[in-house]
């Protein structure tokens, strides 16, 4: 099943030791879209963000809106100093929605979302809310060739969306009005 990345903010960040915080963002390489680290916050502690490998994820459990990790409190990163270092550039995944989508020069949309695959913690698409309909379409991220940190932009090598609509499972209920109203439009 697809999953949303925006929706997964938030969720409980727990382990053996308890409650750890929420998820706060997502930490993409930007070469190959694997998750590399969370960023959770802890509401107890108004101080800097804490990272955690994503290699120290055990399990996600969607229905109770919880990630299950393998290490406690005292594991948490406060920097990525040397292990940001070794990897690929790094992207967030809040900084990365709202960026303009380019295709041949031209603005197709907004990122609305990453998506998930199956379970999996690789970023399998864009979700490109364009300003003509009101769900957003999946665009590969293999589609993906550059970006404009500066301008704000995600510039794509083809238009292609694999999707003409967002699944309902990626964003169950959410936009389900939204659908039947743009569906009622096209149909009078």
């Amino acid at each position: 099943m697809l999953r949303s990345v925006r929706d997964m903010l938030g969720y409980d960040v727990v382990s053996d030791e308890g409650d750890l915080g929420r998820l706060a963002d997502v930490l993409f390489d930007e070469k190959t879209w694997n998750m590399e680290y969370l960023c959770i916050s802890i509401p107890t502690d108004t101080s800097a963000p804490r990272y955690i490998s994503a290699w120290e994820i055990r399990d996600f459990d969607h229905e109770d809106r919880e990630i299950s990790v393998a290490i406690g409190k005292k594991d948490l990163k406060t920097t990525l100093g040397q292990e940001r270092k070794a990897r690929g550039r790094l992207r967030s995944a809040t900084s990365l929605t709202r960026m303009k989508v380019i295709v041949d020069g031209e603005r197709i949309g907004e990122v609305d979302d990453l998506v998930l695959g199956d379970d999996s913690m690789v970023v399998e698409s864009l979700a490109v809310r364009s300003p003509d309909s009101p769900t957003p379409h999946l665009h590969n991220i293999n589609r993906v060739c550059d970006f404009s940190d500066d301008e704000g932009f995600i510039y794509l090598d083809r238009y292609d969306p694999f999707f003409f609509d967002t699944p309902a499972n990626v964003w169950p209920g959410e936009r389900k009005e939204e659908q039947l109203e743009h569906d009622r439009t096209l149909n009078q």
